[in-house]
């Protein structure tokens, strides 16, 4: 099992600040990456919007909702030696190359066990 660690009020940031252009669909963050003209596209113009599930509110329960449910997978993997930790507050194309060489280093698992 790989867990990807982020800080709760990083992760909250993150996800809070998303926008997305529906035309497009290229991401954005308010905070991180921001478009060049505030709420608009920087490659069509469109209106940038924010999902429904990424609200203060929605993320805040899909948080408790890990921590009551999948973190206790995650605890169970830990003690048996099978979790392995990727610091997720790198930036994307770093986590996503730690993730590949975790994968490379420890093997493929299917879903049949191989």
């Amino acid at each position: 099992m790989i867990l990807i660690d982020v800080d709760y009020n990083q992760l909250l940031s993150r996800l809070t600040g998303r926008r997305t252009c529906p035309t497009c669909g290229r991401i954005y963050n308010v905070h991180l990456q921001p478009p060049r003209v505030a709420e608009t596209c920087d490659l069509d113009g469109s209106r940038l919007v924010t999902r429904e599930d990424d609200s203060d509110a929605v993320i805040r329960e899909r948080l408790t909702a890990y921590e009551q449910q999948t973190r206790p997978v995650a605890e169970y993997y830990r003690r048996s030696g099978r979790l392995v930790w990727v610091d997720g507050s790198m930036p994307v194309d770093q986590v996503t190359e730690h993730v590949f060489q975790e994968i490379e280093r420890h093997g493929v698992i299917t879903a049949e066990g191989g």
